[in-house]
């Protein structure tokens, strides 16, 4: 399973508050998406307001809480220099067949990618 996770509001937070502050921001929220998956699970950045979770999953009833799980992490707030943050984020997720390369389950993930959240 591929999880796109596209942070809506980084780009203004950059501009608001810094880059140090946004840098902050992603630097928690990787330790806080850490904490949520396995780890053999793998969590990396793929453009600068985009991160993807990429799971082994054999039962895909899996999916469902862990994309809550996730979800539930990206909406707490981040404190940064006392101040509490807010970061927007959007999940879209695809299930990979044997027949698709990787590329092809990350495009399909982020174009599950819809709904903006906070």
């Amino acid at each position: 399973m591929v999880c796109h996770i596209d942070l809506d509001n980084l780009s203004e937070i950059n501009l608001d508050l810094g880059y140090t502050t946004g840098n902050t921001v992603l630097i928690e929220l990787a330790r806080r998406l850490t904490s949520v998956v396995r780890a053999e699970d793998t969590i990396g950045r793929v453009g600068g307001s985009e991160l993807v979770v990429v799971v082994a999953v054999t039962d895909e009833q899996v999916v469902g809480p862990l994309l809550r799980r996730l979800q539930h992490t990206l909406d707490e707030a981040v404190i940064v220099g006392g101040q509490e943050i807010r970061v927007r984020s959007s999940l879209g997720v695809a299930v990979a067949d044997d027949s698709e390369s990787a590329e092809d389950v990350l495009a399909r993930a982020d174009r599950s990618t819809r709904v903006s959240r906070r």
